[in-house]
Order: structure tokens, then C-alpha cells, then sequence
């Protein structure tokens, strides 16, 4: 069985990419990448990394070549096949409709394909439990939805109301999905679909100075996020993370990232 696996970035996501491509490398066959080359519309509104992937990526401890495959070599991220694209960002959806359309013109085609984000990291029991569930499923199941958790103020605790299941499909068979309402885009898919509980997590709520300067939050629970909560984590979810230089851990989710100093930050009051 092969699996493939997508990721859509950009180069401001250098801080967590290492750590989704990390836990990508663990189960697939090959990882596809598009470096959306901080486009116009990219969502970073005060982009930190400016270099496109292509540069940052050759410089990682992780990043090999393999000469013996072809004359100008493979791209290795640990000792997995990776393949880079560049394509400028205007919306998600048109991303990701891209970099499938990349994938389906490789002579060697997987029997599953995976994706998540740059803010996202496939738990221990999802790498290990992924190839014997996918073996196991009926052939009718075309695609699969696995559970989300959302981290929040440090590895211990989540956000309940960010997390559970997720409503895309994060594995699929190659061919059969597409993507429209290219912001807050929709998967259409042909086939049946399943549930899986097993976990992938999300860091988005949890790197408060990333999320500060990319997505203007100075406090998490506020607009869209006002029903934020902190939950523990329940017990047999785990995952490997490194946490980004300079991030503050254990930061409350209502202190705002703009005073923290000397590891004390003020309380906002919310309206």
C-alpha cells in the first residue's frame, strides 16, 4: 500500500513546519509541498520569514539528496521522498485543488492520500495505527475523518469547542475529491466516507506570539474564539512537538501576548 501525503505552506510557517513534515515522514511513501511564496493573500499579516521554502529547506538537518535515483537527485526529508512546488496563494481552497493536480500527473499514483497543515502534527497513535486501519476498510470508503485537538496554553490542556471531528476529509483515495468556495473551502468527494478517533493535533491556539503576528489575537478567546475554554488533554494522546524559540508555554488564554514580560502577563476582560 502507498500512501502520499500534501501539505499546503508558506514561508512564514517555518517555524512549525518541521514538525508536520516530521510526523508525515513517519508513515508515507512520499510528502508533497506548495510554498505559497507569501502571496497577496496569504493569512500572516506580518510575515516573520520571508525566504521561500526552497531556500530554508536545504539548509534543515533533516533535508537529504538521493544522486542514486535520478541525475539531478531526490529530494529527501528523512529519508522520505519530497517534492516542492511554488505556486502564489489566493485562496485555500485553489491551493489545494493545485497541488492535487500536481500529485495526479506522477506515473506512480498511492492507494491513500493524507494532508494536514503546517499548524497541525499527526499523533503517535495516528502514525502508528494508519496503515493497518486503511487496510482493514471496505472498499466503499473512499475517505476518512479523524479527530482534531486543538492545543491551548501548553501540551497539557486543549480547546473542546476547537477540537472533535473534523469536517474534511484528511485521508482520501487520489482522484476522487475536489475543492470549491475557495475561502472556507468545501470538499466534494465521490464515495463513502468514515470516522476514525484517532488524533491530529492542532497548534494554531497554542504559539501565542505566532498567532499574534500572523492572525492579530493579542488574547485567543476573543471574536470567533470567545467560547474558549482549557480542558486537560485526555489520557493515551501523544505526539512529538518542539516548541518555536521565544514562545512563551503556560501562557494563559485571555493574557495578552503585548504585555508579557518576565514571564507575567495582564488579564483582558472581555466584553
Amino acid at each position: 500500500m502507498k500512501i502520499f501525503s500534501y501539505l499546503i505552506s508558506m514561508p512564514d510557517d517555518v517555524d512549525t513546519l518541521p514538525d508536520a513534515l516530521d510526523s508525515l515522514a513517519k508513515f508515507c511513501d512520499r510528502i508533497f509541498v506548495v510554498d505559497g511564496l507569501m502571496g497577496e493573500k496569504t493569512l500572516s499579516q506580518h510575515p516573520r520569514f520571508l525566504e521561500p521554502l526552497r531556500d530554508w529547506i536545504i539548509t534543515r538537518d533533516e533535508f537529504g539528496v538521493d544522486y542514486n535515483t535520478t541525475p539531478n537527485g531526490l529530494a529527501l526529508w528523512n529519508g522520505v521522498p519530497l517534492t516542492l512546488y511554488e505556486n502564489e496563494f489566493k485562496t485555500p481552497g485553489g491551493q489545494r485543488n493545485y497541488i492535487l493536480g500536481r500529485m495526479a500527473q506522477e506515473p506512480e499514483q498511492p492507494n491513500w492520500v493524507v494532508w494536514i497543515d503546517s499548524d497541525e502534527i499527526c499523533s503517535n497513535e495516528f502514525i502508528s495505527d494508519i496503515r493497518p486501519y486503511l487496510e482493514g476498510l471496505p472498499p466503499d470508503i473512499s475517505n476518512v475523518c479523524p479527530k482534531w485537538l486543538t492545543l491551548i496554553q501548553d501540551e497539557q490542556h486543549y480547546a473542546p469547542a476547537h477540537s472533535g471531528w473534523l469536517s474534511h476529509a484528511r485521508i482520501h483515495h487520489p482522484g476522487i475529491a475536489r475543492w470549491v468556495e475557495q475561502w472556507h473551502e468545501h470538499m466534494n468527494y465521490v464515495g463513502q466516507r468514515e470516522a476514525w478517533d484517532r488524533k491530529i493535533i492542532h497548534t494554531r491556539m497554542l504559539f501565542r506570539r505566532r498567532l499574534f503576528v500572523q492572525r492579530g489575537h493579542a488574547v485567543v478567546n476573543e471574536g470567533a474564539w470567545s467560547n474558549v475554554t482549557a480542558v486537560p488533554v485526555p489520557a493515551g494522546i501523544t505526539w512529538n512537538m518542539h516548541w518555536p524559540e521565544s514562545e512563551p508555554i503556560g501562557m494563559p488564554f485571555d493574557s495578552d501576548i503585548r504585555i508579557y514580560q518576565n514571564g507575567k502577563w495582564a488579564t483582558v476582560e472581555n466584553d
